[in-house]
């Protein structure tokens, strides 16, 4: 099921209870910028599944919707715990753990013209562009490759 939603925040609230939905938002931030500007179109995919280094996911921080990169993956016992970064933003986020993660970017660019995410090659350059931001903000946390 597809459907136009306004913004990031109003999306993922849409998204709570809805496994095997996507939803197309657009981007209203900048703290994804360069690699998404604001006005960017978003496709997101319900829950948390194949998220890795790399990904793009949304959830909520103070109740709004945040779209991040997770840049770091740690395992607390049974718990995977993950670590967001704005491509912007020189520091990453609070660690979150997984079960907070409400959707995966699948597809993102210009409206209309959305480029997935998901290929090998998509996924080789969101694992780089994750190291990068990592080498950028310094070291922490424990890495767990995903299976």
């Amino acid at each position: 099921m597809n459907r136009e939603s306004p913004d990031v925040h109003a999306a993922v609230l849409e998204l709570l209870g809805r496994a095997g939905t996507t939803t197309r938002v657009t981007l209203t931030g900048t703290s994804m910028t360069p690699t998404l500007p604001a006005g960017s179109s978003l496709v997101l995919r319900h829950g948390s599944r194949g998220v890795r280094v790399g990904s793009l996911v949304a959830y909520l921080l103070q109740g709004q919707g945040v779209v991040h990169r997770v840049v770091r993956i740690r395992r607390q016992g049974e718990r995977r715990e993950l670590q967001t970064q704005g491509d912007a933003v020189n520091r990453p986020d609070a660690w979150i753990g997984e079960e907070q993660v409400l959707a995966v970017v699948i597809a993102a660019g210009a409206p209309g013209a959305e480029r997935s995410l998901e290929g090998p090659w998509a996924r080789l350059r969101a694992f780089l562009r994750a190291w990068r931001l990592r080498r950028w903000s310094g070291p922490g946390g424990l890495d767990e490759p995903h299976p």
